[in-house]
């Protein structure tokens, strides 16, 4: 396998999941400006306690690594798993790694919240996470949509594994505003900013090796509209509130190739450092942190 041009590693993950069973096809749900997006289904052989959805990182998808944590959670667990493709990402239809408005992307969060609301019993707990830049859109849209929303929605708590916490945060391993994985272009962003032009501009590419690119549900950038619905603002600050709005769990690597754990766990006291754990690597263990932590919450 020719060597992948991320900075992270890889390995791990690919030899955890190699003899997984395969994700389930998805199914469609469409959004509030017809385009369709994919959610893949994980259900626990019996009756589940509870729900979570889940969004991947940045440029990627939702059977890119994700299954065996969600497999996990639910055979171990009794969670039912949805993971969403962001739309221009995966299966989800749209333009590639673009969207119409950061306000979009929220929407489609809902929509698909909405889909759990007519599958399952209203009263189980739902619970919101994502990974890296997943993550990073949970607190986006935590922050963006009204208390109001969230107690429509029955969200119970937030997880957020490895996330992406935008060009402020200063967690960076490698010192600047976002991480040696994302190139970013910060002119299209000024621009958009101030004239409201370049939203489409695709300002954030991902350093994805060729042969990882070969799969197409792949995407190797992304848009000004999508990074800015995927990329916190005032980190620090969202955080708080999202605490003090709903039960709230971080967890970092200590081996993470993007971000220092340490300076995380700085920007937000209450962060969980898992020993030896990279930043796609803790992938692999992320069932046996987020089980016990949903398990807690539904107990309480």
């Amino acid at each position: 396998m020719p060597p992948s041009t991320a900075p992270f590693d890889l390995n791990k993950l690919h030899e955890a999941t190699a003899n997984a069973p395969p994700p389930p096809e998805p199914i469609v749900v469409t959004a509030t400006d017809g385009i369709e997006l994919a959610v893949r289904i994980y259900r626990p052989p019996a009756a589940p306690k509870g729900i979570l959805v889940f969004y991947h990182g940045g440029g990627a998808h939702s059977a890119a690594g994700y299954h065996l944590m969600a497999q996990k959670l639910a055979t171990d667990h009794d969670i039912q798993v949805y993971t969403p493709d962001l739309r221009g990402h995966g299966e989800s239809g749209g333009p590639r790694g673009d969207a119409p408005s950061p306000q979009q992307v929220y929407q489609d969060v809902d929509s698909v919240l909405e889909l759990v609301g007519r599958q399952e019993e209203s009263t189980l707990p739902l619970f919101l996470g994502g990974h890296s830049s997943g993550a990073g859109l949970v607190i986006q849209y935590a922050t963006q949509s009204t208390k109001q929303q969230q107690q429509d929605n029955n969200i119970k708590g937030y997880l957020l594994l490895s996330p992406q916490l935008g060009p402020n945060a200063g967690v960076a391993n490698d010192g600047t505003a976002s991480s040696s994985f994302a190139k970013v272009s910060v002119l299209p962003f000024i621009l958009n900013g101030i004239f409201g032009v370049m939203g489409h501009y695709p300002s954030v590419r991902f350093q994805y090796s060729d042969q990882e690119l070969a799969d197409p549900r792949m995407v190797s950038f992304n848009t000004v509209h999508m990074a800015n619905a995927i990329s916190p603002m005032e980190p620090a600050k969202q955080l708080e509130q999202m605490t003090k709005d709903c039960p709230t769990i971080l967890w970092m690597g200590e081996r993470d190739e993007l971000f220092v754990a340490s300076k995380v766990q700085s920007l937000y006291a209450p962060t969980v450092i898992v020993p030896e754990a990279t930043h796609l690597g803790i992938l692999v263990v992320a069932h046996k942190l987020m089980g016990p932590w949903m398990e807690q919450q539904m107990m309480e």
